[in-house]
């Protein structure tokens, strides 16, 4: 029996408190539309905190079922504020983009985004803007029952429908040409290395040189903890917290741009990086064509493991430590929110790290009963 196909409904939940509903409406509407146009059910996912959201998303987004599974994001400011969004959006993205099928990632633009462009550093806003988004500003504004209203929805659901067909022609055509044992495995390892090698070794440098900026940061606070239990007078403190505002003010933005570079440039490389260690989980050997990019991996582990509570918590603590004196200047609420948005970065840069982290490692024992070296000894 065929599986049905799903979609996953993302969206920010202010956001359809404060437009009555609609945001849900949609939903039901696009699920009715759909049924009546195919004959078929297309099982929309709503409530991300349904223990069946979680079973479902589990099972579709590790699985093959990615590709009979639409992502719809209801694109608002709000969205991209949200880190669940912003998590999924990511996520789904890159399997799609991992399984060629990226036109199941379907973003409807609810509400004007400022800076909506490919060229935003925010790699989750340029992603949105990169696809072949539904405009739906105006139509929110109209009378659920206008032909206006339902003409779109239609459209919509033709949309999915169409989609969905491609999707699975092409499942029929790689599974007949797995039946006829054509080969596939290991097909385009030079071209995968090409793409991988090099951008991951600068990408991992990145990470890496990132420590400069934390070094900087803990130096200078360092710095004004000492002048601040010397000072005498209220005026004297205040002129402190002014003065180390300002000195950690260039220092949190020059943070903030690399991190925010690290985290685009990983997504950009997550569908190559991940495909390459699919690979290589299949046949251990096969590290031979990615030295750097093994080399890189465990590198940037061994740093992470010798500094941990500085990767994952010095923007929270430096966000969080500002805002108690930004009372004082503004500048230190500057800095704060600096860090604030770093943090962002940095979480979604190590759980792409992460992942990437443990497929390299469940091959650690294969590549030794290969012959490979181990990644101990690379650098």
């Amino acid at each position: 029996m065929a599986e049905s196909n799903v979609g996953f409904w993302s969206y920010a939940h202010d956001d359809n408190e404060l437009d009555d509903g609609r945001v849900l409406d949609l939903a039901g509407h696009l699920k009715n539309e759909y049924a009546l146009l195919t004959g078929e059910s297309l099982d929309i996912f709503v409530d991300r905190e349904a223990l069946a959201w979680g079973d479902t998303w589990r099972a579709r987004i590790d699985g093959a079922l990615v590709e009979t599974t639409f992502f719809i994001p209801i694109i608002t400011p709000r969205y991209f504020t949200r880190e669940e969004c912003r998590r999924e959006l990511l996520a789904f993205s890159r399997e799609t983009q991992r399984r060629a099928v990226p036109d199941l990632v379907l973003p409807i633009l609810y509400v004007t985004v400022p800076d909506l462009n490919a060229e935003n550093p925010d790699e989750a806003v340029a992603l949105v803007a990169r696809r072949q988004y539904v405009d739906w500003r105006d139509l929110r504004l109209s009378a659920i029952n206008s032909v206006a209203y339902r003409t779109a929805v239609n459209g919509l659901a033709v949309r999915l429908a169409k989609i969905a067909k491609e999707v699975s022609e092409r499942q029929v055509a790689s599974e007949l040409a797995e039946s006829a044992d054509i080969p596939q495995a290991g097909h385009g390892l030079l071209e995968l290395a090409e793409a991988v090698e090099g951008p991951v070794e600068e990408w991992a440098t990145t990470m890496l040189d990132d420590e400069l900026g934390y070094f900087q940061y803990d130096a200078t606070a360092e710095v004004f903890d000492k002048r601040m239990k010397r000072a005498g007078s209220a005026g004297a403190r205040y002129a402190l917290v002014r003065q180390h505002a300002e000195a950690q003010l260039p220092i949190a933005e020059a943070h903030l741009e690399r991190v925010r570079a690290m985290a685009t440039a990983a997504t950009e490389l997550d569908a190559d990086v991940t495909s390459a260690l699919l690979a290589i989980a299949e046949k251990p050997s096969r590290w031979e064509f990615f030295p750097k990019l093994r080399a890189a991996l465990f590198e940037v582990r061994r740093a992470l493991a010798e500094n941990d509570d500085r990767f994952l918590k010095n923007d929270q603590y430096a966000s969080q430590g500002f805002r108690e004196f930004a009372n004082i200047t503004r500048t230190m609420g500057t800095v704060a929110n600096l860090h604030a948005r770093a943090e962002r970065y940095v979480d979604e840069a190590r759980a792409t790290f992460d992942r990437w982290f443990a497929l390299a490692a469940a091959t650690e024992a294969d590549a030794a009963n290969s012959g490979v070296p181990p990644a101990g000894g690379a650098t």
